[in-house]
């Protein structure tokens, strides 16, 4: 058409969006729609169009050019011949390979509108670009030292640090870590820097603010933060800072010849020897997925390109992609990939590995600290007979070079590892008294020190999922769970973490798994009984691996596990957690539970019964009935003279029962209590004497005045005697007076 150039392609450059459109998570399309990939390209003008131009400028069949789209969301250059508007297509500097060319418009337009357009960057000023070795922090980098500024950047591995370097940047710093912010004021001397050209997401943004000096320029090149619409504090902005957010792609679209101003001068500034060609690694256009699998895992420096050159390709239209089917449409798991499982000889673990295996996986490996032994080998042969291969490994999750020498075996001797279900735990329940520093480490260091090795041993691999087994402890808290429920909240926000590098996290605060798990492993299924007590209930196998299988289609970042009750709940709560007030319908104040119903005609029927033995009687059946919802036992089985102890009541069961007592009764009994009374019958004398009803004189209603003046002892009271004093009143309970 009039105005417009058709190109043989040879190359075409790759950008993180045509990543995100792969996934289909491309902000503003329909990821179920087909899209078109690659936004520029170079090649050989085999047609032109009217009015493209005359004299020494037009462009002319023959012509070696780079080309970029007119629409970066929507129009793609992914193909063998493409047409473009001449006003988008330069000639090649002829010093330069087509290759080289692929990796140059986008990548020195958005650093060019950034710094010089946006930013004003002047020279001498301090410039932090963030994910320097890509191929917009290759172009920004070599913008600014050109420009007379200082650089800082920051890089993920060793191997982009050195290359930073070479490009003559002098100060680099890591990108995985927020630790740059102190490097940062280090390199300038506290001063800050006055430009961030960032592009990565989460708790980075607002550390880079702070360490921007007065009158400083924040120019934000990554979406994802925007699209979820994240809130940023405006305290970092009190001097004079100023914030600018670059899309190219609408840029392009909506003001194209602004764009192509842009274009030439970035054209001419390479064609005058100012700034260089970016360093590209190609790939065959039949390995398109290959190269879009490389950059999304980070290991790419400057540019990756499409290469179309000598390719026989009889279809001129563009190459369309269909994004990944969604994981709740797909099947979960992939047969030629491994997946990772710790914890994997316990029951929970071994129950997802025969389940994963079932739904498609085709290589597992469990780690445990234990060797196998038959049951574990029988679960390993279950596996094997659902066509999956599985291998069990003795690996101490707390030794880091143990996890790395793993995941490196993986990665040299099996299929690509795709995803690590993380269910390795350790519990020991404790009041906060008998915390010693080793019971914390023994139940942090799976789910803390675990985890991080882990991560660190999995960077750069291209994992589908990362799930952490988290608890309902961190949701919920019970006594005695401080310890667990800490380890447990690590993971919760170690999913958000993983999430803001752009890496794969999920958390999930899991109820019990019935008769599997923890709760099997280690005796403490009071705690899951004690939870289903409480109206949040748990999960059969097969309803777990149920849910378990919805969170890796949903892919959130955190989720809560449980079966709910919603009266159980109501009743189980002093006050219903605000988490579960739609579910319960509650306002939020007293639920309505089932010590905060009773109290007031418990206590009348105590205060009401005519006599010491009646009200004695009334409140002893109280405790049995209290003391069978902690022990989960019949009332009847429940006996008023036998020790607590005896009965099975430990420290953590204690605490509970005192506080649904003071609950129903509206006392504050120490939470020794149970210990220093240690039967019912002891108990409930000496609640008798708090609530004022323990008269030594018990005057019966209509009883003769005889009987009415002679003073009479309940044996629970003896305690509180000498042996003596306990003797003589037993055998002459008159001589005793009230006050005695």
């Amino acid at each position: 058409g009039a105005g417009e150039v058709a190109i043989e392609v040879s190359f075409v450059g790759l950008n993180f969006i045509d990543v995100t459109k792969a996934l289909g998570i491309c902000p503003g399309l329909d990821p179920n729609d087909p899209v078109e990939m690659g936004g520029e390209c170079s090649g050989r003008i085999i047609a032109v169009g009217e009015a493209v131009g005359e004299g020494a400028e037009a462009l002319r069949v023959g012509d070696e050019v780079v080309g970029l789209t007119t629409s970066p969301l929507r129009v793609g250059l992914l193909a063998s011949r493409v047409i473009l508007p001449a006003s988008l297509v330069m000639r090649k500097p002829e010093e330069m390979t087509l290759e080289e060319a692929a990796g140059l418009p986008i990548a020195y337009l958005t650093a060019h509108y950034s710094l010089n357009d946006l930013a004003r960057m002047q020279k001498g000023e301090w410039v932090l670009i963030h994910a320097g070795a890509g191929g917009v922090g290759l172009a920004a980098a070599k913008i600014a030292l050109d420009a007379g500024a200082q650089v800082i950047a920051t890089a993920s591995s060793p191997e982009k640090h050195a290359f930073l370097h070479q490009w003559g940047v002098k100060h680099v710093l890591q990108s995985r870590t927020l630790e740059f912010a102190e490097g940062v004021m280090e390199i300038t001397d506290g001063r800050g820097v006055d430009i961030v050209l960032n592009s990565l997401a989460g708790d980075f943004i607002p550390k880079s603010i702070e360490v921007l000096a007065p009158y400083g320029r924040f120019v934000e090149l990554g979406k994802r933060d925007i699209y979820d619409d994240r809130r940023v504090g405006l305290k970092g902005f009190r001097r004079n800072v100023s914030y600018f957010a670059v899309d190219l792609a609408a840029m392009v679209e909506d003001k194209p010849e602004y764009a192509a101003m842009l274009f030439r001068e970035v054209m001419s500034g390479i064609a005058d020897g100012c700034w260089e060609p970016l360093p590209v690694k190609s790939f065959p256009a039949e390995e398109t997925s290959d190269a879009l699998q490389f950059m999304a895992q980070g290991r790419h420096i400057g540019k990756l390109a499409i290469q179309f050159d000598g390719l026989a390709l009889a279809d001129t239209a563009p190459l369309q992609v269909l994004p990944q089917r969604t994981k709740a449409d797909a099947s979960l798991f992939k047969r030629d990939a491994t997946y990772l499982i710790t914890g994997g000889l316990g029951g929970v673990g071994a129950a997802v590995a025969e389940w994963m295996a079932a739904n498609g996986a085709g290589n597992l490996v469990l780690v445990s600290r234990r060797e196998a032994g038959a049951a574990e080998n029988e679960v390993l042969q279950r596996i094997r007979d659902l066509g999956a291969t599985v291998e069990h490994r003795r690996t101490d999750l707390l030794d880091a070079e143990a996890v790395h020498a793993l995941i490196s075996e993986i990665g040299r001797t099996m299929a690509p590892l795709r995803g690590v279900m993380h269910a390795a735990a350790v519990i020991d329940d404790a009041l906060v008294t008998d915390l010693m520093p080793e019971r914390f480490d023994a139940v942090f260091g799976p789910k803390i020190r675990g985890t991080w090795y882990l991560h660190e041993a999995t960077l750069g691999l291209p994992l589908d999922f990362f799930m952490l087994f988290s608890s309902i402890a961190v949701t919920f808290p019970q006594l005695g769970h401080g310890s667990y429920a800490a380890a447990n909240a690590f993971l919760d926000a170690f999913a958000g973490y993983r999430r803001g590098l752009g890496l794969p996290a999920t958390s999930i605060n899991w109820s019990g798994w019935l008769g599997l798990g923890l709760a099997r492993e280690t005796g403490t299924s009071r705690s899951i009984e004690a939870y289903n007590a409480s109206g949040l209930g748990s999960f059969e196998r097969d309803e777990a691996l149920y849910v378990l299988g919805q969170a890796l289609g949903a892919d959130p970042q955190q989720a809560v596990a449980i079966r709910i009750d919603a009266e159980a709940v109501a009743a189980g709560f002093d006050i219903v957690p605000s988490l579960l007030r739609d579910i319960v319908g509650s306002d939020g104040g007293q639920a309505g539970g089932e010590s905060s119903k009773t109290e007031p005609s418990a206590l009348a029927e105590i205060s009401g019964a005519g006599s010491y033995g009646e009200r004695i009687q009334k409140l002893e059946e109280i405790l049995r009935g209290e003391t069978s919802r902690v022990l989960k036992l019949a009332p009847e089985r429940i006996k008023s003279n036998q020790a607590f102890g005896q009965m099975g009541i430990d420290s953590l069961m204690a605490l509970e029962f005192v506080r649904r007592v003071n609950a129903g009764l509206g006392l504050t009994l120490p939470a020794t209590a149970v210990f220093n009374y240690p039967t019912i019958a002891l108990l409930a004398a000496q609640i008798l004497k708090r609530l004022g009803m323990d008269e030594a004189v018990i005057v019966e209603k209509n009883a003769p005045p005889e009987v009415a003046e002679r003073p009479i002892v309940h044996p629970a009271t003896l305690e509180e005697l000498s042996e003596e004093d306990a003797l003589r009143a037993l055998m002459e309970p008159g001589e005793l007076s009230s006050g005695d």
